[in-house]
C-alpha cells in the first residue's frame, strides 16, 4: 500500500494539481513499461481533503504488487514532482484487509473530527466541498495497471431488477431527508425512506451534529 502525496494547494490551484498528478502517473507508467526490472500491477485512487486556511490536500492511495515496484513508483513520483513533494511525506506499507477500503472509499471526507477522542465531527462547508468536486470533475479518480486492467466483472442478473424497483417517497411541504449509513431518514420524525424501522434517535444525533456548523 503506497500513498502518494504532495504539498497542499489553494482552491484556485486544486484542479491544476489534480491534472498534474494524472500526468505524473502517466509518465511513471510509460517509463515502467520500458524498464525490464519493473512491472506495475496495481490500483490507484485519488482522495482530496480540506486543510485550514482554504488549503486542499489531494493525494493518491495505491495498491501495487511487489515492494520493489512500489519503491520505483515513489522514487519516480518524487523525481517528477520535485519541490512539490517530500520524501518524508510518502509512506510504504504491506497491504492488509483494510487496504481495499482505502482504495475504494470516498473522494473526500464530509466531516472532520473535533477533539482528542474524535467523538464529535464537524461538517465541512458545502462551498469547500464544491471546490473539491469541481476540481475532480471529468478527471480519472481511479486508475488500473497491469493485470488489474484485464479483470472482467460478471454481470449481475439482478441488475435490471434493481433498476426497475421504485420507492414511493412521501413528499410533503417542509420534508427534509438525510442519508445515514444505509438509509434516508426524515429529519424531524426519524421516518426511514427505505423499508426499515423508524429511528427517532437519529434526530437527536443530528441535533448535536448540526450544532457545530
Amino acid at each position: 500500500m503506497s500513498p502518494l502525496t504532495a504539498k497542499t494547494v489553494k482552491g484556485s490551484k486544486l484542479r491544476s494539481r489534480v491534472r498534474q498528478f494524472g500526468e505524473v502517473m502517466t509518465k511513471i507508467a510509460d517509463a515502467a513499461r520500458k524498464d525490464p526490472d519493473v512491472t506495475i500491477n496495481g490500483i490507484l485512487s485519488m482522495e482530496c481533503t480540506v486543510r485550514p486556511d482554504e488549503y486542499y490536500h489531494p493525494h493518491y492511495h495505491m495498491l501495487v504488487d511487489g515492494r520493489q515496484n512500489a519503491v520505483y513508483i515513489q522514487e519516480q513520483w518524487l523525481k517528477l514532482l520535485g519541490e512539490d513533494a517530500r520524501d518524508v511525506a510518502q509512506d510504504l506499507r504491506a497491504a492488509n484487509k483494510r487496504s481495499l477500503k482505502e482504495i475504494f472509499k470516498y473522494a473526500t471526507k464530509l466531516t472532520v473530527p473535533m477533539g482528542t477522542k474524535n467523538m464529535v465531527h464537524k461538517k465541512i462547508p458545502a462551498k469547500r466541498l464544491d471546490v473539491i468536486y469541481q476540481a475532480l470533475y471529468g478527471t480519472r479518480r481511479f486508475r488500473t495497471y497491469g493485470y488489474f486492467r484485464k479483470i472482467k466483472v460478471a454481470e449481475d442478473e439482478n441488475d435490471e431488477l434493481q433498476l426497475e424497483r421504485t420507492v414511493e417517497v412521501p413528499l410533503e411541504k417542509g420534508n427534509i431527508w438525510k442519508w445515514h449509513r444505509t438509509n434516508w431518514y426524515e429529519t424531524t420524525t426519524g421516518e426511514a425512506l427505505l423499508p426499515t424501522e423508524p429511528n427517532p434517535g437519529i434526530v437527536k444525533f443530528w441535533g448535536i451534529y448540526d450544532s457545530y456548523d
